[in-house]
Parts: structure tokens; sequence; C-alpha cells
């Protein structure tokens, strides 16, 4: 058997056959699903041919029965560096893939309200209901003056969906990462995509008031501790060196940590406004 296995080989042609062969059989089609196909070709153009020639045939045989579907962090055309040699493989291998999916990171927030944020049944008419009864309060409380006018919530059910962070908290955490990352504040190259951090920020925020009651808002300095674990180790410092200052309470410390997340966000200037609004943590909260 090993002998077997070791000198087994199927050109791209028989493998298409075969698949080919079960959908006669089985009247059926076949999808083939591969994540993270950019990591697997690199910078290897024999491995982005190899894939070529696969779809070709699959396409030659099936006739349409066999799909393949890649997944990829950049997009395809960030996949291959723009070297001369390579840019003809290139071009061969976008023909192949006509459809295109682009997913960028505006679609975060959905794919957060999904997966973190999605509520049980029984918890959506509470939810709406405490919206109903305190939209005044909150359109009061979540209020950034002047422009980009970001907002609270437009309805009940936006309430229910995000509950318990704020809407404006998505976009504006997405601008914090980037600012980040273009002021070379990261260690590598981790905040490079940043939705993946999204997802961790608002998990891990999340889970830290999980136990509170309802009524709370999660204040967007909750996120400092996300953002920790990618920022130089100097920066860090200047963190751990103020809590250990007798004169700085907590709550200074929690205006230092929203202070250093806008510092390279121009558009949320950091007015005593917009800082009070940001740390709002209930629906009760007295922001004067």
């Amino acid at each position: 058997i090993d002998d077997q296995t070791k000198n087994f080989t199927n050109s791209t042609e028989e493998f298409a056959q075969i698949v080919d062969n079960y959908c006669k059989k089985n009247n059926t089609r076949v999808i083939f699903l591969m994540d993270e196909v950019g990591q697997f070709i690199g910078d290897n153009t024999q491995l982005m041919l190899n894939l070529q020639t696969c779809v070709e045939d699959l396409g030659k045989y099936c006739r349409g029965q066999a799909w393949v579907v890649v997944t990829s962090q950049q997009e395809l055309k960030a996949m291959i560096e723009s070297t001369r040699d390579k840019q003809q493989d290139f071009s061969k291998i976008q023909g192949r893939f006509d459809t295109r999916l682009l997913l960028s990171g505006s679609n975060a927030d959905e794919v957060i309200k999904k997966r973190i944020l999605d509520k049980k049944k029984n918890a959506i008419v509470p939810l709406e209901s405490m919206y109903d009864a305190s939209s005044n309060k909150l359109s009061n409380l979540i209020l950034f003056p002047a422009k980009p006018t970001w907002s609270g919530y437009s309805n009940a059910k936006e309430f229910a969906d995000v509950y318990p962070f704020v809407t404006y908290q998505f976009e504006l955490l997405q601008k914090v990462f980037e600012a980040i990352r273009e002021h070379g504040m990261s260690e590598g190259k981790h905040l490079s995509q940043n939705e993946r951090s999204l997802l961790s920020a608002f998990q891990d925020s999340a889970k830290k008031y999980a136990d509170e009651n309802s009524g709370i808002l999660v204040p967007f300095d909750s996120f400092y501790s996300t953002i920790e674990q990618f920022i130089d180790y100097d920066i860090k410092t200047v963190f751990s060196n103020a809590e250990r200052r007798a004169t700085l309470d907590e709550f200074s410390i929690r205006v230092l940590k929203v202070l250093f997340m806008i510092r390279h966000v121009k558009e949320m200037p950091a007015t005593i406004d917009r800082l009070a609004t940001l740390m709002v943590g209930s629906i009760d909260e007295d922001k004067a």
C-alpha cells in the first residue's frame, strides 16, 4: 500500500473525469471549497499553474457541474507580487475565476452582529421595550457635535441587534486600528487586515461585561485591552507607569486610554463633550 501511495500519480484530466463520472452517476453537482488559497500559493508560480489547469479541466469535462470556490485574505491582484515574469500567469488565472466577491471591512459589523451579538428570541422584546422607554435619553447621551455626525441607535431593532455596544463603535474602532497601523505603533503586521482584530475586540469586551445588569452600555475605552495586544512595548509602558502613579485614579487611566485610541483619528477631535460620550457606561448615566 505504501508503495502504491508513494508512486501514485494522477493528472488533472483524470481527476476531472473522476469528478465528471461521479456527477453523471449521481445526477448531482460538486463544489470544491478551498480556504486561504493565497497562503497556499505564496509566490510559487507552479502551484498557481496547477490550480489553473485543474479549474480548466473541471470546466472542460464537467461542463459547469463542478465549481471551484477559493478564499484569500488579499484581493486576487494582491496575491501575486506584480513582477513582470509573474504577470502573465496572473492574467491567465484571473480568467479562470470569473465571479469575484470582495468583502471589505465595512461588512465586519454584519459578521459581528451574527457571530457575537446574535440574541435569543426571548431577549429581543425586552431590549426593544428598553429602547422605547429610553430612546430620548439615548439620543442625548450618544451625540457627537459637529461632523462627522456619528450617532447612536436609529431604531429599536438596531438597538436590539448591537446592544450592549453602540452603532458608531464599529466604524470608529476600525479607524483606530488603521491609525495605529499607519503611524507604526503596532508590533508586526497583526493589524494589517483589521477585520479579525475587530471581531476579537468585540468578543473580548462582550465577555468582560457579560455578567452586568441590563441597561449598561460598553464604553469605548473597554476596547483598549484588545489594542494592547498589538501595540509597541514602549507605548504599553506609558500606561503601566501611569497606573502606578498615586495621583491618577482609575477614571484618569480610562481617559488616557481613550485619548491614545483617538489620537490619530482626525474625524474624532478630543473635545470634553466627545470624550464624555465615548465613555458613557449606562443608559442612566449623568453625562454632565
